[in-house]
């Protein structure tokens, strides 16, 4: 039996009692020291290689405000366009009292 390819992957979704295993496989591995970063470096890609990523940070990125790691998760749906995730700096005088508080 062949090996499922992403594609065959992200069509089926898991069942809860997989989707629990995957999550505890994931603690796991954090524990063991993976990170956000290395995360994104297998569901990413380098941000260059993407039309969606290059216009992403040519028309949006702003050092300190918004920003667009070198390998990022463009995410293309149905309409005519993706998403490109980014970084979105949120300052402490942001933050309602409550949370300020916390």
């Amino acid at each position: 039996m062949s090996q499922p390819t992403p594609l065959t992957l992200a069509a089926a979704a898991p069942s809860p009692k997989q989707d629990e295993e995957l999550r505890r496989k994931l603690l796991e591995l954090k524990k063991a020291g993976l990170t956000f970063g290395d995360v994104l470096h297998v569901f990413g890609q380098a941000l260059e290689s993407s039309p969606y990523g290059r216009a992403a940070h040519k028309h949006f990125n702003n050092e300190g405000e918004l920003e667009f790691d070198d390998v990022t998760v463009v995410s293309e749906g149905g309409d005519p366009g993706a998403y490109v995730m980014c970084w979105r700096w949120i300052g402490d005088e942001l933050l309602d009292e409550d949370a300020a508080a916390a």
